[in-house]
């Protein structure tokens, strides 16, 4: 007989990604996992299964320096990933772990081996424990079953759930956690920050080198500390998903990366209300299908520029598929056809600015930018949680930012920062007159420029032959970056921007920064057009057709006149009030549940 403790684990996360690898006491939170399994009399085996994508070859090669078998399987049929893996390991018995509990009980495993074999049972599992500290067991008989079996949605993804589902089917049992360890009240899973947060001060406070934490050390910790414990007290456990919700969004070097970013968004909102499974599809750029994948969804592609109707045929097929509830497009052209495929299908359709589709045609429609409907502006949570901060404008500029989209494919990045480096800007950043409040001259303190350039940015030779030949004049300071973790806290921290007129104008607008706007095309310039209407940017117009001198002159006048900012600041929070991607939601949500 052969028992094999399969570790389910990937580097996808919606709440918190890359959580597995996360360090706790010096090591990432999967070594723990590992360490505490080795430790197990009854298991025979640890393999470590994970999906297929590139974002998870981190997670192989960990597993292998710490010896153990790592498995690629199914990024989201988890279900056939446990039985290929545990099918090539010739397992009888398989305890499912997940990569998160990283104090998940090695004396509970044993007592779940010995019981599943004294009972000849199909499946077992212990009661009473901490969230995340215990395991399952399964025969590969009825793992073989529930695979061939278990067609639902939540089959494929809880790999347990159709054997605890039938148990005509199956033999099951379940054992009460011994009296020292049961404290049911207690999370201690990892899915959120404020999970990692408190079991990262576990790991603190009772790691020791060459040991495990004991299970009854971190409940006493916690008894004799509610308020550690409290710590994620508020965290509601996610549910199996009972909807399905497929979305298809673009992103390219003319398309840029806002589709995606913003679609993101709304996945990321909507999984967090409910338990919805989304997928992804998308045109197979690798930077979109990265970006995708790395928030922690499922993502279908198909080629670049596909015609309409072969686009059309793989969604159908993909809606078969996965038995959709609902498809949610944010590209501008579909044409009604398209959008009445769709429905009669049975999905119920929701539209993001969407340029050829009649408003009363999908079941929801939102036209934020379109139709000016400003109050239905999806912006990411970061941005709309700092959008309600209250708003500074100082008399001196110190932080200029210039970002120009996911792609920028007029290259107006380069354009930009060589008409700042032309211009003399670090003699009048700081303070127009020159003198501070203590008759000091501030004229040549440092200014910074943050240059942001986005995933699909192709022009970084040209921008890095402009920054080695054309710094020598400027005294300040400047910042080139890609991948930025906190783009938001970056735009907040910002005295003046320069953008380009996509989603990240808006962004920019919520959180009160004056901004001067070059758009990348017609459809930008009508955005930056209206915004220039409300007073709340400085619109350039088309930016490969906006003269240097222009561009200079209008940084210089923004910089050189602190009333002007605070005008602008306050125009762009009137227009764009942060509130938008929670009322989108509301509204996903409730077609989806009624």
């Amino acid at each position: 007989m052969k028992v094999v403790a399969i570790i389910q684990a990937r580097m996808g996360s919606t709440r918190l990604p890359g959580k597995v690898i996360r360090e706790l006491a010096g090591k990432p939170m999967i070594i723990h996992l590992i360490e505490r399994l080795k430790t197990c009399c009854t298991v025979d085996e640890i393999i470590l299964a994970t999906g297929e994508g590139d974002e998870n070859t981190v997670l192989v090669s960990t597993a292998e320096q710490a010896g153990i078998t790592a498995f690629a399987g199914p990024e989201e049929d988890v279900l056939a990933r446990f039985c290929m893996a545990a099918q090539k390991a010739g397992a009888d018995h398989v305890i499912r772990v997940t990569g998160d509990n990283p104090l998940t009980d090695p004396e509970c495993i044993d007592r779940l081996v010995q019981k599943q074999v004294e009972t000849g049972a199909d499946y077992g599992c212990m009661t009473g424990l901490p969230l995340g500290t215990t395991a399952e067991i399964i025969s590969f008989r009825a793992l073989e079953k529930s695979c061939r079996e278990g067609k639902q949605q939540p089959h494929r993804e809880h790999v347990t759930v159709y054997a605890k589902e039938n148990p005509q089917k199956f033999k099951l049992f379940s054992l009460e956690a011994p009296e020292s360890l049961r404290a049911p009240e207690l999370r201690l899973t990892v899915d959120t920050p404020e999970d990692f947060s408190l079991i990262g001060e576990v790991f603190k406070r009772l790691c020791k080198d060459g040991q495990i934490i004991s299970l009854a050390e971190v409940i006493n910790l916690l008894r004799t500390e509610p308020e550690l414990a409290a710590r994620n007290k508020g965290i509601v456990q996610k549910k199996p998903r009972d909807r399905t919700l497929i979305i298809r969004a673009d992103g390219g070097i003319q398309t840029g990366m806002g589709h995606i970013s913003r679609t993101l968004t709304l996945a990321r909102a909507i999984a967090a209300e409910k338990p919805v499974n989304i997928i992804f599809l998308t045109g197979n750029y690798s930077p979109a299908v990265q970006k995708i994948r790395e928030a922690g969804f499922k993502c279908e592609t198909m080629a670049e520029n596909c015609p309409v109707q072969e686009e059309l045929d793989i969604l159908t097929g993909l809606v078969g598929r996965e038995k959709s509830n609902a498809v949610l497009i944010d590209v501008l052209d579909t044409g009604e056809k398209y959008i009445e495929q769709l429905q009669k299908l049975g999905q119920k359709v929701i539209c993001l600015d969407n340029i050829r589709v009649p408003r009363e045609l999908p079941d929801l429609f939102f036209n934020a930018i379109l139709e000016r409907d400003f109050s239905h502006m999806i912006l990411p949570d970061t941005v709309a949680l700092l959008s309600q901060k209250e708003r500074h404008i100082s008399p001196g500029v110190k932080n200029i930012l210039v970002t120009m989209g996911g792609s920028d494919p007029a290259c107006l990045t380069v354009k930009v920062l060589k008409a700042l480096l032309n211009d003399s800007i670090n003699t009048y950043c700081i303070n127009p007159n020159g003198i501070d409040t203590n008759g000091i001259n501030t004229n040549h303190i440092n200014v910074k420029i943050r240059v942001v350039l986005g995933p699909a940015f192709p022009w970084e030779d040209r921008l890095q032959k402009l920054v080695e030949s054309e710094t020598g004049e400027f005294a300040g300071e400047i910042e080139i970056l890609r991948d930025v973790p906190d783009m938001s806290g970056l735009m907040y921290d910002a005295d003046i921007a320069i953008c380009s007129a996509g989603l990240t104008m808006f962004e920019l607008a919520a959180l009160g920064i004056p901004c001067i706007v070059l758009s990348q095309h017609e459809e930008q310039k009508a955005n930056a057009d209206y915004m220039e209407e409300m007073g709340a940017v400085i619109n350039l117009g088309i930016g490969r057709e906006v003269d240097e001198k222009l561009l200079q002159e209008a940084c210089r006048r923004l910089i050189e006149d602190p009333h002007r900012r605070c005008l602008l600041s306050e125009a762009a929070r009137r227009a764009i009030d942060g509130k938008g991607t929670k009322r989108v939601v509301e509204k996903i949500v409730t077609l989806l549940y009624g």
